[in-house]
């Protein structure tokens, strides 16, 4: 247990875990912090067992997500040694597999996506072992790739969003990232199920959302885009907004609704904090002044639900 509390409180992998970089992988990989841990296990299969079991429990006492950063490299960790036992008995070495390689390249095509979905249909529903799933699931740099996963379907149906097939393919990513946004819950309990997210999320922000990025889409070829370079875009956007910036983003507003989901829903904020990220490299200051204030907005909400939150834990 202390060495997965050093990792933990390892002030260069806490920098790691915020930056998102490519090279985020192969420094942690080969960071003393997970070298240590991995040397006390070797290829003991016990041992890496009582680890991930001691992940499980400081995870449900300190809610970290690192420690499901740590799930995912030590199940790396040990495919790179060949320790071959170790592998072969653990149920989500084939999910850290393909989640590490999306997280790699920081993206995921249609092949990420397909071996994802193989191993949910390998290990079916009965006595899946959620928990681990969830505590994977929960590492910053996976819920990151998610939510970047779900803007990238809705910004590539957003030009016709009411038409578009690709709306099946939000299924997936959608229940992944409400696993490890609920990954305390499914490590506690013994019959957990995957589980549901909220369906305004589907039916009504997701909608308005769609409706910001289509606007966006086209703020971001304004008239006669085609001769300008990048920065001139985005120069004249910025003149546009400076202008008029309720024209730009007219009858786009955010709605009480939306409010109070983004209050309520971590998964709907995690995709809007994905957006809006982008808004900010765009230097798109309409679309910014859309949404930061229903965020801030959503906040006393959100600080009165996990205050509730700490009051619940308190207890129990």
């Amino acid at each position: 247990m202390p060495l997965i509390k050093q990792y933990v409180a390892n002030p260069e992998l806490v920098e790691l875990s915020r930056e998102m970089l490519s090279k985020s992988s192969k420094t942690r990989r080969e960071h003393p912090a997970l070298a240590a841990i991995t040397s006390s296990i070797d290829s003991e299969l016990q041992l890496y067992m009582q680890t991930l079991g001691m992940a499980r429990e400081l995870f449900l006492d300190t809610f970290d997500t690192a420690l499901g950063t740590l799930r995912l490299d030590l199940a790396m960790a040990m495919h790179e040694k060949n320790f071959t036992e170790v592998v072969n008995n653990d149920v989500c070495y084939t999910l850290a597999w393909s989640l590490d390689a999306c997280v790699n390249k920081q993206t995921m095509d249609d092949t990420g996506v397909s071996d994802l979905q193989r191993f949910f249909d390998d290990v079916g529903t009965e006595n899946a072992p959620y928990g681990d799933i969830a505590l994977m699931m929960s590492s910053p740099y996976v819920r990151h790739l998610l939510a970047r996963h779900i803007l990238a379907i809705l910004e590539e149906i957003a030009p016709n969003a009411e038409h578009s097939a690709r709306q099946a393919n939000l299924k997936q990513p959608k229940i992944m990232l409400a696993m490890g946004l609920s990954a305390h819950t499914l490590i506690l309990d013994n019959d957990a199920a995957i589980p549901r997210t909220d369906n305004r999320v589907t039916r009504v922000f997701f909608p308005d959302i769609l409706r910001s990025i289509k606007t966006a889409q086209a703020r971001d070829r304004p008239s006669g885009a085609s001769s300008l370079s990048s920065g001139d875009t985005r120069n004249k956007r910025l003149r546009l907004d400076q202008e008029s910036p309720e024209m730009a983003v007219n009858g786009m507003e955010p709605t009480p609704v939306d409010q109070d989901i983004l209050a309520s829903s971590e998964l709907a904020r995690q995709v809007l904090y994905c957006f809006l990220l982008k808004r900010v490299d765009g230097m798109d200051l309409g679309m910014l002044n859309l949404w930061l204030p229903t965020l801030t907005q959503a906040l006393p909400r959100l600080l009165e639900l996990a205050a509730d939150d700490e009051l619940l834990r308190a207890d129990s």
